[in-house]
């Protein structure tokens, strides 16, 4: 599942205009709601586009782990 780090975000942080988790999530699962990540873990699939796609170095702000 997907895990949105704000520390790292650039637009949390630095104001950018970044969508790249949102756009590139085949599932949808993440959306963006006053600047702000909302993943919706049931249509998370794991499969890491969003931590793949994040523009934040050197850790992306998204992060997928597996489901316990």
């Amino acid at each position: 599942v997907a895990h949105w780090q704000a520390e790292r975000c650039l637009a949390a942080t630095e104001g950018e205009t970044c969508t790249a988790c949102v756009r590139h999530c085949p599932t949808k699962a993440i959306s963006q709601v006053d600047g702000k990540r909302v993943l919706d873990q049931e249509k998370c699939i794991g499969c890491g586009a969003c931590e793949h796609y994040c523009p934040a170095r050197p850790k992306a702000a998204m992060s997928v782990e597996g489901r316990a």
